[in-house]
């Protein structure tokens, strides 16, 4: 669909979406980037061992960057990320809350009206491929380049 095709060119969620993450370490310094905005809350942070044994990282160890872009899960002061040894494919994963609301209405306005200008040429032109969006830069400042 258009709306999905713009969320894949814009790495955005614009409808509130439940989504997990999943990444292949804990960061050093730096937070876990979230590749999809805008982010808006984390429902959990899970990581699994060498020995498959899944753990929950306490939110209460953790801010929620939801004004960044992309946004991030950032380590409060004093608490360290885990040491334990993970398994080789992802064993980090955040389950996390992405969307600019439940409605189109919460989209901003330019991302709307892009998505309308691509629906009625796939309506107009309907030998179209969907996959291929037109005008995309009407919408170039809201892309999250990754």
């Amino acid at each position: 669909t258009v709306r999905k095709q713009t969320e894949l060119l814009l790495n955005r969620a614009l409808i509130t979406q439940t989504l997990d993450i999943y990444f292949d370490d804990f960061p050093g310094e730096d937070g876990l980037e979230i590749p999809r905005a805008p982010l808006a809350t984390v429902t959990s942070l899970k990581y699994t061992d060498v020995d498959d044994t899944e753990t929950t990282f306490s939110s209460s160890y953790y801010y929620t960057d939801t004004v960044s872009e992309p946004g991030r899960i950032v380590l409060k002061d004093g608490y360290d990320w885990p040491t334990d040894s993970l398994r080789p494919y992802w064993p980090v994963v955040a389950r996390v809350v992405c969307g600019y609301g439940a409605s189109g209405l919460c989209v901003p306005e330019p991302i709307r009206q892009f998505i309308l200008v691509n629906i009625a040429n796939l309506y107009v032109n309907r030998e179209a491929d969907a996959t291929q969006l037109i005008c995309p830069g009407l919408i170039t400042e809201y892309r999250l380049w990754r």
